[in-house]
């Protein structure tokens, strides 16, 4: 007869520092990959480009989800050129109408000159800001809005403490509410098309 065989017990412990060493199986593709439209390195397993937005893996049905992002963004910008618009425009209106006021009052010595002179100062900043929003859109437009509502507060105050509540007044009051709101719009159009900008950017 043979010899008899021996047996070893198994020893966890010194199984999982052997196994330490040896390589790893790899199961599932977790490689990188780059984007076809930027070349911008993504995670395998995300659907879209983190730089440009451009499915990672560009189906069919990803591009149709791409392209109605794209379609929606144009039209974003759109709305926000056309309120930026609107709002620059109200300004220069503002403009206007103080600078003509002024001629008018003047003619019939309805106003003191440190009035007129302060009216003139309001309309000439008025059109150095529409001016400006050109370039500087969110800052002029929030510029302007800041300075009509401060006056706009001023004038209905001081008119109410002398106890003038007439017709004209709530004219007033109607047409200041149509300039804020115009401001108000193109403001926040202005910094939604800032934020859109530097977006595009990254």
């Amino acid at each position: 007869m043979g010899s008899p065989t021996t047996f070893f017990s198994f020893k966890t412990r010194d199984a999982i520092l052997k196994s330490y060493p040896l390589p790893l199986k790899i199961t599932k593709n977790d490689f990188p990959i780059s984007c076809v439209h930027c070349k911008f390195i993504n995670h395998v397993d995300y659907h879209f480009c983190t730089n440009c937005g451009y499915p990672v893996y560009p189906n069919k049905d990803n591009l149709i989800v791409y392209n109605l992002r794209i379609n929606r963004r144009k039209a974003t910008e759109r709305m926000c050129q056309a309120r930026t618009l609107m709002a620059r425009n109200a300004l220069y209106v503002l403009a206007t109408i103080l600078m003509l006021g002024v001629f008018y009052l003047f003619s019939g010595s309805r106003v003191t000159v440190i009035k007129g002179l302060v009216i003139l100062l309001l309309g000439s900043i008025y059109a150095g800001l529409g001016w400006w929003s050109l370039s500087k859109p969110f800052t002029s437009l929030l510029i302007g809005l800041m300075i009509l509502v401060t006056f706009a507060a001023i004038y209905f105050w001081a008119e109410l403490s002398n106890g003038n509540q007439g017709y004209y007044l709530y004219y007033t009051l109607f047409i200041h509410s149509i300039f804020i709101y115009l401001l108000w719009q193109g403001t926040k159009a202005a910094f939604q098309s800032d934020m859109l900008e530097e977006e595009s950017k990254i």
